[in-house]
């Protein structure tokens, strides 16, 4: 005989059948479908925990432990002030392996999706010179800088995607539904409609009747695109090519150069290795051409080349960012530096943002605008002509 039983336990459901008469030779917990299993996900501890998520549960970690508390109860205290479900089984499973004997950052290295490599290498550092809680602070500073600067940029695009939403699904209604009510209409005329007229008309046609292989190829476009910058040469050329790009490339630039220099002056003053600490500030970097040039520094600043004169062979940072490392480099104050460049950079890329929003926004509303405009001044011309004809 086989079958299913529902019980708590394997043990529940031994007894149970037993009461029925039987004797089981072997019990296997039932798998539910996967359906059932994808209706059961928790979506929320599935996503990674957000910096800021990560920044507040640092800073209270440190500041539980400069009470003097021990690293366990520090973490489980920790563990029931954090709300999120994303990172609360996280910290429970380093929780585990500290009680088991690991150290906090080789607990959190053991889960590099949730904790990122520059946080445990910082973790490391502070427990190497007995001074963890202030190499938590430093971190939980560094990650709540960064998230600033995160959602700033965030922000300042909020209003221009809007603008570009709302605009296109009004031309795209424009040309789907207001175009051919006046089909029937303009059908009389024929020929003598107006160039403009019969160009809009066309549009409008072919937006009703392949709209949908539009949006197809449009789809098949961003797959394709998904799939090639998985290889990393073309990922490199493609974000080489972007740092060349006029004004957008001098603000990636100004981005990456403030992140560059903020992780880099944070993992040199909590203690660690100049070669060490670009290693791992070459991860951090969204832009692949900058990160390989700055892994590439990691390798030869080992040979006891300067720093400064490497980021000057590579060509792709600011000349300021470069003097700034020389002359800390000179001074036997890197880190100082590099984190005041850190936040120089953070807000001239404000204002470099505040200045394009300046101009993009009123460039956006405008052509939109002008593109409406034009398809209803078509069609009204197309209608005096049909009067001029008729009279």
């Amino acid at each position: 005989m086989t079958g299913e039983v529902e019980a708590t336990t394997v043990e529940a459901a031994i007894e149970y059948v037993q009461t029925l008469g039987h004797f089981p030779i072997s019990t296997v917990e039932a798998q539910p479908s996967r359906l059932r299993r994808l209706l059961e996900t928790d979506l929320a501890a599935l996503r990674r925990p957000s910096v800021n998520e990560l920044a507040i549960a640092i800073h209270e970690l440190a500041t539980l432990l400069e009470a003097g508390l021990p690293l366990d109860r520090s973490m489980e205290i920790l563990i029931d002030l954090t709300p999120g479900k994303s990172l609360k089984p996280a910290l429970a499973a380093v929780l585990v392996r500290v009680r088991d004997g690991m150290g906090l950052a080789d607990a959190m290295g053991t889960d590099l999706r949730n904790f990122p490599a520059m946080a445990v290498s910082l973790i490391r550092a502070g427990e190497l010179s007995g001074g963890l809680d202030r190499a938590l602070l430093g971190l939980a500073d560094y990650l709540g800088k960064a998230h600033a600067l995160r959602e700033a940029i965030k922000s300042a695009l909020v209003y221009p995607i809007i603008l570009l939403v709302t605009g296109g699904l009004s031309l795209a209604i424009v040309l789907t539904y207001v175009l051919p009510a006046f089909k029937p209409l303009f059908a009389e005329a024929g020929a003598s409609l107006p160039m403009s007229t019969r160009m809009v008309m066309a549009a409008g046609d072919a937006a009703s009747d392949y709209g949908w292989a539009g949006v197809l190829c449009l789809i098949a476009v961003v797959l394709g695109y998904r799939r090639a910058m998985k290889r990393p040469e073309l990922h490199r050329r493609k974000d080489a090519g972007l740092l060349r790009v006029p004004m957008l490339g001098g603000l990636v630039t100004r981005i990456e150069a403030a992140r560059f220099s903020r992780t880099l002056g944070t993992l040199l003053g909590n203690g660690v290795t100049l070669p060490a600490a670009l290693a791992i500030t070459s991860e951090t970097l969204a832009n692949t051409a900058l990160a390989a040039s700055v892994l590439a520094t990691a390798d030869s600043v080992r040979e006891g080349e300067g720093l400064a004169d490497l980021l000057a062979r590579a060509r792709l940072f600011p000349s300021l960012a470069l003097h700034l490392v020389r002359v800390g480099e000179e001074t036997g104050k890197l880190e100082a530096m590099l984190l005041r460049q850190a936040d120089l950079y953070d807000r001239e890329v404000q204002r470099i943002i505040d200045r394009l929003l300046a101009a993009l926004v009123p460039a956006l509303t405008i052509g939109l605008g002008a593109v409406i405009g034009a398809i209803i001044a078509s069609i009204l011309m197309a209608i005096l002509k049909i009067n001029e004809l008729a009279a």
